[in-house]
């Protein structure tokens, strides 16, 4: 096998050290993509999620309905109390009522 001269293993040594640039470079490169593609996928899962949401005005007209829906729970609650207290009055107002007038046909 004959001698390659030192020109020629040079040459072969920049070609190989080209290579290895262009390798690097196409590397970096599919790097680059790899990170946009990653992005994109990203930016694409956040929008499922935003979809999947319900817009503001939406979720404060929940919010209102619910607070509404507490608002007239606690006034029937309260309704009821009254209620019952007014009963209660009317039953010891005729109790006193029968109680008086039995005492004036004494």
């Amino acid at each position: 096998m004959p001698e390659k001269s030192d020109e020629a293993l040079k040459r072969e040594i920049q070609e190989i050290e080209k290579k290895i640039e262009d390798a690097k470079t196409t590397l970096e490169n599919k790097k680059e993509e790899q990170t946009a593609v990653d992005e994109q996928r990203e930016k694409l899962q956040e929008a499922k999620e935003q979809r999947s949401k319900p817009p503001a005005p939406v979720l404060i007209l929940h919010t209102m309905v619910d607070a509404h829906r507490k608002h007239i729970q606690v006034a029937e609650f309260e309704f009821d109390l009254l209620y019952k207290d007014a009963l209660k009055i009317a039953k010891d107002a005729m109790f006193l009522t029968r109680s008086m007038s039995s005492d004036e046909e004494d």
